[in-house]
């Protein structure tokens, strides 16, 4: 008969479909931001190669969306909470599951997109606690860090401020890693 419950080993074989499906779909290096939204956009557009958490199912159907209410079923279309202020707040819950998925699935090189002009270019927010925690040694071959400056000049660098903290932080789990400044 037909099975009721939970198919058996169902995440792995979701993260092993999700990652055909980048393979099969767009053959590319997994990109990673933050706080470089609109230099990342414009980043993906020129170097198409490149595969970000927008271009997954979930990160395309739900990217720039905003939704929240008190019961399952009602949305408050007047106001909701910033979503970053609460980790219960269901966009930030979406996103939090998507980058860790997204983090777990990658593998050969990948790139980091940090924005050097601004204090704290690395922060333990998003990409510093989960996707950095999701991301596998066994699987990545190489982090590749590139710090982009924009026209107020270059605040921190491959050699100072947070960046630092996050090159410690790749050594200490045994990625290998470059970093450029750009």
């Amino acid at each position: 008969g037909g099975q009721l419950g939970t198919t058996p080993n169902i995440k792995p074989i979701v993260i092993g479909r999700c990652f055909t499906y980048t393979t099969l779909v767009n053959p590319s290096i997994f990109l990673f931001w933050s706080k470089t939204r609109t230099l990342m956009h414009s980043f993906a557009a020129v170097f198409r190669h490149f595969w970000t958490l927008e271009d997954t199912l979930v990160g395309y159907m739900f990217n720039d969306l905003i939704w929240c209410g008190q019961e399952e079923d009602s949305f408050d279309f007047n106001s909701c909470p910033e979503w970053s202020t609460c980790g219960t707040h269901p966009v930030f819950s979406l996103w939090k599951q998507a980058s860790q998925n997204f983090a777990e699935m990658a593998c050969g090189n990948i790139t980091v997109l940090l924005n050097g002009s601004i204090a704290n270019a690395f922060s333990r927010k998003m990409f510093g606690s989960v996707e950095l925690d999701g991301l596998n040694p066994q699987r990545v071959n190489y982090v590749n860090i590139k710090v982009m400056t924009n026209l107020q000049g270059p605040h921190e660098s491959c050699r100072e401020g947070s960046i630092v903290d996050l090159i410690q932080i790749l050594q200490s789990r045994g990625f290998r890693w470059t970093c450029t400044d750009s």
